[in-house]
Protein backbone atom coordinates (compact mmCIF):
# COMPACT_ATOMS: atom_id res chain seq x y z
CA UNK A 1 0.00 0.00 0.00
CA UNK A 2 2.98 2.60 0.93
CA UNK A 3 4.39 1.50 -2.75
CA UNK A 4 1.17 2.60 -4.16
CA UNK A 5 0.50 5.88 -2.43
CA UNK A 6 4.11 6.95 -3.41
CA UNK A 7 3.10 5.96 -6.80
CA UNK A 8 0.75 8.40 -6.53
CA UNK A 9 3.14 11.18 -4.87
CA UNK A 10 5.56 10.46 -7.57
CA UNK A 11 3.13 10.64 -10.24
CA UNK A 12 1.33 14.35 -9.14
CA UNK A 13 5.20 16.15 -8.49
CA UNK A 14 5.94 14.89 -12.28
CA UNK A 15 2.31 15.78 -13.77
CA UNK A 16 3.02 19.61 -12.14
CA UNK A 17 6.44 19.84 -13.54
CA UNK A 18 5.16 18.48 -16.67
CA UNK A 19 3.85 20.91 -19.42
CA UNK A 20 3.26 18.75 -22.72
CA UNK A 21 0.19 17.23 -23.00
CA UNK A 22 1.50 13.87 -24.54
CA UNK A 23 3.92 13.14 -22.36
CA UNK A 24 1.43 13.58 -19.11
CA UNK A 25 -0.84 11.10 -21.10
CA UNK A 26 1.76 9.15 -20.65
CA UNK A 27 2.73 8.93 -17.63
CA UNK A 28 -1.29 8.78 -15.98
CA UNK A 29 -1.50 5.83 -18.76
CA UNK A 30 1.58 4.46 -17.33
CA UNK A 31 0.49 5.21 -13.51
CA UNK A 32 -2.95 3.64 -14.54
CA UNK A 33 -1.93 0.39 -15.52
CA UNK A 34 -0.34 -0.73 -12.78
CA UNK A 35 -3.57 -0.22 -10.52
CA UNK A 36 -4.06 -4.20 -11.45
CA UNK A 37 -6.27 -6.83 -9.47
CA UNK A 38 -3.19 -7.49 -7.90
CA UNK A 39 -2.62 -4.24 -6.33
CA UNK A 40 -6.58 -4.88 -4.82
CA UNK A 41 -5.50 -8.50 -3.67
CA UNK A 42 -2.85 -6.27 -1.58
CA UNK A 43 -5.16 -3.78 -0.41
CA UNK A 44 -7.46 -6.55 1.42
CA UNK A 45 -5.03 -8.06 2.97
CA UNK A 46 -3.46 -4.37 4.45
CA UNK A 47 -7.11 -3.67 5.22
CA UNK A 48 -8.04 -6.79 7.04
CA UNK A 49 -5.63 -6.54 9.23
CA UNK A 50 -6.77 -3.57 10.50
CA UNK A 51 -10.02 -4.84 11.58
CA UNK A 52 -11.13 -3.61 15.00
CA UNK A 53 -13.15 -6.54 16.19
CA UNK A 54 -11.19 -9.84 15.72
CA UNK A 55 -13.03 -12.34 13.47
CA UNK A 56 -12.84 -15.54 15.40
CA UNK A 57 -13.32 -19.03 14.21
CA UNK A 58 -17.24 -18.97 16.55
CA UNK A 59 -18.50 -15.36 15.85
CA UNK A 60 -17.51 -15.01 11.64
CA UNK A 61 -16.35 -18.16 10.07
CA UNK A 62 -14.89 -19.06 6.80
CA UNK A 63 -18.13 -19.59 5.00
CA UNK A 64 -19.79 -16.32 6.78
CA UNK A 65 -16.79 -14.31 5.23
CA UNK A 66 -16.71 -15.67 1.73
CA UNK A 67 -20.43 -15.16 1.75
CA UNK A 68 -20.17 -11.35 2.85
CA UNK A 69 -17.65 -11.29 0.32
CA UNK A 70 -19.11 -12.80 -2.53
CA UNK A 71 -22.29 -10.81 -1.72
CA UNK A 72 -20.05 -7.49 -2.37
CA UNK A 73 -18.07 -8.33 -5.10
CA UNK A 74 -20.80 -9.66 -6.77
CA UNK A 75 -21.84 -5.48 -7.14
CA UNK A 76 -19.11 -4.84 -9.08
CA UNK A 77 -19.04 -5.55 -12.74
CA UNK A 78 -15.48 -7.04 -13.64
CA UNK A 79 -13.20 -4.78 -15.98
CA UNK A 80 -13.49 -4.97 -19.77
CA UNK A 81 -9.89 -6.61 -21.11
CA UNK A 82 -10.71 -6.84 -24.72
CA UNK A 83 -7.60 -5.27 -25.90
CA UNK A 84 -5.44 -2.29 -24.80
CA UNK A 85 -6.94 1.42 -25.68
CA UNK A 86 -4.97 4.66 -26.64
CA UNK A 87 -7.78 6.63 -25.03
CA UNK A 88 -7.04 8.22 -21.77
CA UNK A 89 -10.85 8.45 -21.36
CA UNK A 90 -10.69 4.67 -21.06
CA UNK A 91 -7.54 4.55 -19.09
CA UNK A 92 -9.58 6.81 -16.88
CA UNK A 93 -12.56 4.66 -16.34
CA UNK A 94 -10.44 1.45 -15.55
CA UNK A 95 -8.84 3.54 -12.34
CA UNK A 96 -12.43 4.60 -11.44
CA UNK A 97 -12.99 0.82 -11.36
CA UNK A 98 -10.36 0.33 -9.44
CA UNK A 99 -11.22 3.13 -6.83
CA UNK A 100 -14.62 1.29 -6.46
CA UNK A 101 -12.69 -2.09 -5.49
CA UNK A 102 -11.11 -0.22 -2.93
CA UNK A 103 -14.35 1.16 -1.81
CA UNK A 104 -16.05 -2.22 -1.92
CA UNK A 105 -13.17 -3.63 0.38
CA UNK A 106 -13.69 -1.10 2.99
CA UNK A 107 -18.08 -1.47 2.50
CA UNK A 108 -17.09 -5.82 2.84
CA UNK A 109 -15.07 -4.99 6.42
CA UNK A 110 -17.53 -2.32 7.66
CA UNK A 111 -20.49 -5.08 7.25
CA UNK A 112 -18.26 -8.14 8.90
CA UNK A 113 -17.93 -5.64 11.69
CA UNK A 114 -21.74 -5.20 12.22
CA UNK A 115 -22.94 -8.41 11.85
CA UNK A 116 -20.28 -9.36 14.28
CA UNK A 117 -21.83 -6.83 16.60
CA UNK A 118 -25.34 -8.20 16.27
CA UNK A 119 -23.93 -11.84 16.48
CA UNK A 120 -25.69 -12.48 19.96
CA UNK A 121 -28.98 -10.13 19.48
CA UNK A 122 -32.27 -11.17 18.82
CA UNK A 123 -35.50 -9.40 17.70
CA UNK A 124 -38.46 -10.40 19.25
CA UNK A 125 -42.20 -9.62 18.35
CA UNK A 126 -45.18 -9.93 19.68
CA UNK A 127 -45.03 -9.85 23.26
CA UNK A 128 -47.29 -7.02 24.83
CA UNK A 129 -45.95 -3.57 26.59
CA UNK A 130 -47.94 -2.73 29.18
CA UNK A 131 -49.39 1.01 29.47
CA UNK A 132 -46.65 2.59 32.05
CA UNK A 133 -44.86 5.87 32.03
CA UNK A 134 -42.04 4.69 33.45
CA UNK A 135 -39.19 3.29 31.36
CA UNK A 136 -37.79 1.12 34.44
CA UNK A 137 -41.24 -0.52 35.13
CA UNK A 138 -42.21 -1.05 31.09
CA UNK A 139 -38.24 -2.90 30.85
CA UNK A 140 -38.36 -4.52 34.05
CA UNK A 141 -41.67 -5.98 32.93
CA UNK A 142 -40.18 -6.82 29.74
CA UNK A 143 -37.54 -8.93 30.98
CA UNK A 144 -39.59 -10.88 33.01
CA UNK A 145 -41.82 -12.05 30.52
CA UNK A 146 -38.19 -12.29 27.98
CA UNK A 147 -37.37 -14.84 30.72
CA UNK A 148 -40.83 -17.18 30.89
CA UNK A 149 -39.89 -17.29 27.09
CA UNK A 150 -36.95 -18.81 27.61
CA UNK A 151 -37.56 -21.01 30.60
CA UNK A 152 -40.51 -22.35 28.33
CA UNK A 153 -37.81 -22.74 25.97
CA UNK A 154 -35.61 -24.76 28.22
CA UNK A 155 -33.05 -22.27 28.63
CA UNK A 156 -31.73 -20.83 32.24
CA UNK A 157 -31.28 -17.29 31.93
CA UNK A 158 -31.32 -15.04 34.44
CA UNK A 159 -32.45 -11.44 34.08
CA UNK A 160 -28.84 -10.11 34.90
CA UNK A 161 -27.86 -12.06 31.93
CA UNK A 162 -29.89 -10.16 29.73
CA UNK A 163 -27.50 -7.86 28.81
CA UNK A 164 -29.82 -5.60 26.98
CA UNK A 165 -33.30 -5.16 26.62
CA UNK A 166 -34.67 -2.20 24.66
CA UNK A 167 -37.83 -1.70 22.42
CA UNK A 168 -37.98 -0.43 19.03
CA UNK A 169 -38.75 2.83 18.32
CA UNK A 170 -41.09 5.75 20.28
CA UNK A 171 -42.93 4.77 23.31
CA UNK A 172 -46.55 5.20 21.70
CA UNK A 173 -49.74 4.19 24.14
CA UNK A 174 -51.92 3.41 21.00
CA UNK A 175 -49.26 1.12 19.83
CA UNK A 176 -48.26 -1.04 22.70
CA UNK A 177 -46.72 -3.72 20.19
CA UNK A 178 -43.42 -2.89 20.07
CA UNK A 179 -40.36 -5.14 18.52
CA UNK A 180 -37.47 -5.92 21.30
CA UNK A 181 -33.76 -5.82 20.78
CA UNK A 182 -32.21 -8.28 22.83
CA UNK A 183 -28.33 -8.19 23.64
CA UNK A 184 -27.36 -12.07 25.15
CA UNK A 185 -23.86 -12.41 26.64
CA UNK A 186 -23.05 -15.49 24.05
CA UNK A 187 -24.40 -16.90 21.12
CA UNK A 188 -24.85 -20.26 22.60
CA UNK A 189 -28.49 -19.27 24.55
CA UNK A 190 -29.91 -17.51 20.98
CA UNK A 191 -28.68 -21.10 19.48
CA UNK A 192 -30.63 -22.67 21.93
CA UNK A 193 -33.64 -20.94 21.64
CA UNK A 194 -33.48 -21.39 17.57
CA UNK A 195 -33.24 -25.04 18.00
CA UNK A 196 -36.07 -25.55 20.71
CA UNK A 197 -38.27 -22.70 18.86
CA UNK A 198 -41.05 -25.52 18.42
CA UNK A 199 -41.82 -24.91 22.34
CA UNK A 200 -43.09 -21.29 21.07
CA UNK A 201 -44.65 -22.37 17.52
CA UNK A 202 -46.64 -24.98 19.36
CA UNK A 203 -47.51 -22.87 22.85
CA UNK A 204 -50.98 -21.06 22.03
CA UNK A 205 -49.18 -18.39 24.67
CA UNK A 206 -46.79 -17.73 21.82
CA UNK A 207 -49.53 -17.41 19.12
CA UNK A 208 -48.49 -14.08 17.96
CA UNK A 209 -44.63 -14.04 19.22
CA UNK A 210 -41.96 -14.35 16.29
CA UNK A 211 -38.17 -14.35 17.22
CA UNK A 212 -35.16 -13.08 14.56
CA UNK A 213 -31.55 -12.47 13.99
CA UNK A 214 -30.73 -8.65 14.29
CA UNK A 215 -30.62 -8.41 10.83
CA UNK A 216 -27.94 -5.60 9.18
CA UNK A 217 -29.62 -3.68 6.10
CA UNK A 218 -27.86 -5.43 4.02
CA UNK A 219 -29.24 -8.60 5.02
CA UNK A 220 -33.07 -7.34 5.50
CA UNK A 221 -32.69 -6.38 1.40
CA UNK A 222 -31.23 -10.13 0.70
CA UNK A 223 -33.54 -11.53 2.90
CA UNK A 224 -36.48 -10.21 1.25
CA UNK A 225 -35.15 -10.77 -2.17
CA UNK A 226 -35.29 -14.38 -1.18
CA UNK A 227 -38.94 -14.19 0.26
CA UNK A 228 -39.91 -12.85 -2.94
CA UNK A 229 -38.08 -15.54 -5.00
CA UNK A 230 -39.83 -18.53 -2.30
CA UNK A 231 -43.47 -16.73 -3.17
CA UNK A 232 -43.32 -16.63 -6.87
CA UNK A 233 -41.47 -20.18 -7.09
CA UNK A 234 -44.67 -21.27 -4.97
CA UNK A 235 -47.06 -19.81 -7.50
CA UNK A 236 -45.05 -21.05 -10.46
CA UNK A 237 -45.10 -24.91 -8.36
CA UNK A 238 -47.09 -27.02 -10.84
CA UNK A 239 -48.44 -30.02 -8.82
CA UNK A 240 -49.35 -28.02 -5.64
CA UNK A 241 -47.65 -30.97 -3.27
CA UNK A 242 -44.86 -28.36 -2.32
CA UNK A 243 -43.93 -24.92 -1.10
CA UNK A 244 -40.88 -22.66 -1.09
CA UNK A 245 -39.39 -21.41 2.28
CA UNK A 246 -36.24 -19.36 3.18
CA UNK A 247 -33.87 -21.62 5.53
CA UNK A 248 -30.61 -21.62 7.19
CA UNK A 249 -28.05 -19.52 9.23
CA UNK A 250 -27.93 -15.91 8.72
CA UNK A 251 -24.13 -16.09 6.50
CA UNK A 252 -25.93 -18.90 4.42
CA UNK A 253 -29.75 -18.35 3.53
CA UNK A 254 -31.32 -20.16 0.93
CA UNK A 255 -34.49 -20.64 -1.15
CA UNK A 256 -35.93 -24.64 -0.41
CA UNK A 257 -38.45 -26.68 -1.44
CA UNK A 258 -40.55 -28.46 1.05
CA UNK A 259 -43.26 -30.68 0.64
CA UNK A 260 -46.85 -29.51 2.53
CA UNK A 261 -48.10 -31.21 5.46
CA UNK A 262 -51.31 -32.90 4.97
CA UNK A 263 -54.08 -31.04 6.87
Amino acid sequence: MESYEERITSLEKTVENKCDEDKVKQIVCEEIKSCNEEMVKIMVKEEVSKIEAPITEEGCDEDKVKAIITEEISKIQKPDNKGDSDSTNNEIDKAAKNITRKETVTNVLEEINERKSRENNLIIFGIPEIDEESKEVRENTDKERLNELFKDCKIQLDKENLKTIKRLGKFNREKLNRPILVKLPSAEPKITLFRNIHYIKTNPKYAKVGVSNDLTQAEREQEKRLWDQAKKQTEEEISGDYHFRVRGPPWARKVVRLKKLDS
